[in-house]
Order: C-alpha cells, then structure tokens, then sequence
C-alpha cells in the first residue's frame, strides 16, 4: 500500500463518553429493531422512527428526522440536497447517501421553513450519470420550496400523514450502520418505555419529538418516558 513521505502522527478525535439513563438501563423497556445501510455511527439515544411505506423495507427504523430543521445543522436521519428543489421528481444528493434509500421507499422533503413536502414511493436511484452526486427519482415533486440555503434535504416517512415524520423511541447503545457502498445495517435495541434519561443527550430530541413520544414528558434535565 503507497505511504505518504512526510512524517506524521494521526491522533484523531475524542469522544467524551457520558451518561444516557438516570434510571436504572436494565428496566428500561425495549425491543429489537433492525435499521437500514448508510447511516453511520448512530450513537445512544438517537432518536427513532419506524418506516410507514416501503416494498422492501416496512417495519425498519430510521433516524428521526425532526419537521423543524434548522438552517446549517446536520441531522443523523436528513439527507440534504445538493442542487434547488424543482418542480419535477428529481432529488440531487451527495453519492454516498444514496445508500441510505431502497427503490419503493416512500420520502419526505423539508427545509427550515418547515411543511414537509410527500414525495411519494422512490422510483429509481442513479449512482452512475454523475461522478460526484446521485440522482433520486420520486413519485412527486420535490417544489421549489425545498431550498439548499435553508438546510432543504429528503428522508424516508416514518408517517404516512403529514408531516411525514414521527419518534417512536431512542437507541439504547450505539451502534454503526455503516456509510456507502458496502454499508450493512445494523440490529439495534429500542428504548419504548420505563425510562428517565438526561435529555441534553438525547440526538434528534426537540419539541416535535415530545409531542410524538405522547407517554413521554420533561421534568427539568430530565425525559421521563
């Protein structure tokens, strides 16, 4: 394998490793999920939503993606766009997403400015026109409301009525789903009840998250759910 000729160390980056659960982990109540390639490293207490639509992958679990995206802030289940929404049924992306979504996923597309717009079941996925961006072709149109300057991107509904999205839980440890190509998936454990965590470490949690989770509530730091 070629090596560069200048000496160097990589040291890589740290992860500060801190507490989920408040309440004792092992009575929490949880279930097993399996959740599709492409995500990466998902970390504990991610929140999750469970694919509504889709011919090959229903009942699977995703990333949930919250219906308020914020402009320049990166979520685990979002996909962001690389060219304007159009009034067509095309979704540019980035290659390497592309391997998040399977053919009869039904998506979803939102921007900061939030309304998320259904795009139906996905037709086809072309990873080969473009050396440097994929091409996604859905049942509707992607608008020309979905902005890239507003942080506008696409997901896969985890509701089949508006807005397309909804938690149904978090993870209960981290796991790695892998990105690309040769992205696997990952089996995972499912907090669904029983539990009291420190909410500050709670990924993808916000205030439409509350609301879904409908057994849940805040008590300070704390989700008590």
């Amino acid at each position: 394998m070629p090596v560069g000729d200048t000496p160097y160390i990589l040291r890589g980056g740290q992860t500060d490793y801190k507490r989920l659960f408040y309440s004792n982990p092992n009575q929490a109540f949880m279930k097993t999920i399996h959740i599709p390639a492409g995500y990466g490293v998902l970390a504990a207490g991610t929140m999750m939503g469970r694919i509504t639509e889709s011919t090959s992958r229903l009942g699977q679990y995703v990333p949930y993606v919250t219906e308020g995206v914020v402009a320049g802030v990166s979520y685990p289940g979002f996909t962001p766009l690389v060219t304007e929404g159009a009034a067509d049924t095309l979704a540019y992306i980035v290659k390497e997403d592309a391997y998040k979504f399977a053919v009869g996923d039904h998506g979803g597309a939102v921007d900061s400015d939030g309304s998320p717009v259904d795009l139906g079941a996905l037709v086809s996925i072309d990873v080969t026109t473009y050396p440097h961006m994929a091409l996604l072709t859905w049942t509707n149109n992607v608008t020309t409301g979905i902005e890239v300057a507003k942080n506008g991107g696409i997901f896969i509904q985890t509701n089949t009525a508006s807005p397309y999205t909804k938690a149904v839980g978090f993870l209960f440890g981290a796991v790695d789903t892998g990105t690309g190509e040769n992205a696997k998936g990952a089996d995972a454990s499912l907090v669904i009840g029983n539990a009291m965590v420190y909410k500050a470490m709670l990924t993808g949690y916000d205030a439409h998250s509350l609301a879904d989770l409908t057994t849940g509530r805040e008590d300070g730091q704390y989700f008590i759910f």
